[in-house]
């Protein structure tokens, strides 16, 4: 694992930028008030509790949610890479498709199982962070729900009508069904594919996690970045241990969070790095299976993610 480490740099010559804040909703933004009911009826007959929620904002850019839903945030985004802002174009690339709903105490989710009739999707979460996450996660969060839909959209599944809800975010392209339908909405041909791409999945988040914990380890214990690797630890095993619909997206905000935090020099991002490519290009390729992702690669050897 040698290879994939360079020397940590003393400082960080990373400049941030701080867009301006407004109180209100650029005219591009679209608000609608919610219905004032207890419920709200999908497409398949899936009651939404609209109780406590208000309004609903639609977003042109990035810097427009940010700034409007988070302007307690939204000044404290460094710079990002060029790889974090691939995806943060295709973040971007979804607005459209997404409702914001700002709703107490609620954790940064895309609902999987509400299927609304309009075919939006919507991202619940308390702008105030009740919870005090980082500041750097809790944006890497909002977009990490915004991946989620990504991953929903281009994906291609082929799944049969009225199977189990959440199916449709699956990080994997899957085969044209053959045959009869199980329980899990997949039939046999469906179900043997998705099982051979978890295990490779599941094999590159095992390597992760041992480059993970080395570079922790590694680590002076009075080093300020421990408590910041500690945090990618719980990324790198939350991601692992639900990979068939999280590897896209843990990814993401684990590249987010590390290069905000200066951690690029670390053995554990260069790898993530490459799980990210290797994601991003399967979820952009129709028909694209998971791959291997080689610990052993040289930096310059792209192609081998």
């Amino acid at each position: 694992m040698g290879k994939l480490h360079t020397p940590r740099p003393k400082t960080s010559d990373r400049t941030s930028f701080q867009p301006s804040i407004r109180p209100f909703a650029p005219p591009s933004a679209v608000r609608r008030s919610i219905v004032p009911s207890s419920v709200r009826s999908s497409v398949d007959g899936h009651r939404e509790p609209a109780a406590g929620l208000i309004q609903r904002a639609v977003y042109g850019t990035m810097k427009e949610m940010l700034v409007n839903e988070f302007p307690g945030f939204a000044d404290t985004l460094a710079q990002p890479s060029d790889d974090i802002l691939l995806h943060w174009a295709e973040a971007q690339s979804v607005l459209p498709y997404v409702d914001f709903m700002n709703v107490p105490n609620a954790d940064p989710k895309v609902d999987p199982n509400v299927r609304r009739a309009d075919g939006r999707r919507t991202v619940k979460f308390d702008r105030t962070n009740p919870k005090n996450w980082d500041p750097h996660f809790f944006l890497a969060a909002i977009i990490h729900e915004l991946i989620h839909v990504a991953s929903a959209l281009k994906y291609q599944k082929h799944l049969r009508p009225g199977g189990p809800r959440g199916n449709d975010y699956l990080n994997l392209h899957l085969p044209q069904p053959v045959g009869a339908v199980g329980l899990e909405g997949l039939t046999h041909n469906q179900s043997a594919s998705l099982g051979r791409q978890v295990a490779i999945l599941n094999a590159n988040w095992g390597d992760l996690m041992s480059i993970c914990d080395e570079d922790y380890n590694n680590m002076d214990a009075d080093d300020a970045s421990k408590a910041h690797m500690k945090h990618v630890k719980e990324r790198v095993v939350y991601g692992g241990g639900a990979s068939l619909k999280e590897t896209d997206t843990v990814l993401f905000d684990l590249n987010f969070y590390m290069v905000q935090k200066d951690l690029e020099y670390t053995a554990t991002f260069k790898f993530a790095r490459r799980m990210l490519h290797e994601a991003y290009d399967r979820r952009n390729t129709p028909g694209t299976l998971a791959r291997r992702v080689d610990k052993e690669a040289y930096l310059f050897q792209f192609w081998k993610w």
